[in-house]
This record gives C-alpha cells, structure tokens and sequence, in this order.
C-alpha cells in the first residue's frame, strides 16, 4: 500500500493540473456542459481518492469544490457569478497541491 500511496503522490500533482485547466478554460471560454462534467467528475474523484492515499488536506479541498460544483451538475446548469468566485477561491487553495514537490 505504501508504493501505491508514493505512486498516487506523485500523479497528483498532474491531476490537480488537469482540474485547474479545465476550470480556467470554463470561466474563460464560452460554457461547455461536457467540460463541467469532466470537471465535477475528476473533482469527485479526487475527494474520495485523497483520504484514502494519506492526502486528507487535498480530498477536504476537494469535497469543498464538490459541494460547490454538485449543483450545477444535477441541474444541468452554468454557476452564477457568486457561484464561480467560490468555485475558484477553492480551485486556488487546491492550486497549492499542484506543485511538483508536493
């Protein structure tokens, strides 16, 4: 199981790029419903993951960012503008985990 956590460690940063970017083209770029399932989905993913490979500061991050985004994916709709600022002041506490040292 250790290896496997080393393992996940190291990837995460990668997965936690992904997420960023797909957040930053979703506020830049037109809406695409498809990029926000991609999103919530990897997010989720993440929330779960985390705890269970000793990364309980990141899964905590991520189930914030999951609460954000859960209604948006069950109504099929694009988060107002109050939504997307708290959206992304949890995406910028989860950008400190994507750097590579940690």
């Amino acid at each position: 199981m250790k290896e496997l956590c080393l393992a996940y460690k190291r990837d995460l940063p990668n997965k936690i790029s992904v997420i960023l970017v797909l957040w930053k083209s979703l506020k830049e770029d037109s809406w695409n419903p498809e990029r926000f399932s991609q999103l919530y989905y990897l997010v989720h993913n993440l929330a779960g993951s985390g705890t269970i490979f000793d990364c309980k500061d990141v899964s905590d991050i991520a189930a914030c960012a999951d609460e954000l985004l859960y209604p948006f994916i069950k109504i099929a709709a694009e988060p107002n503008l109050k939504d997307k600022l708290a959206i992304d002041s949890v995406m910028r506490n989860l950008e400190e985990y994507s750097l590579p040292e940690f």
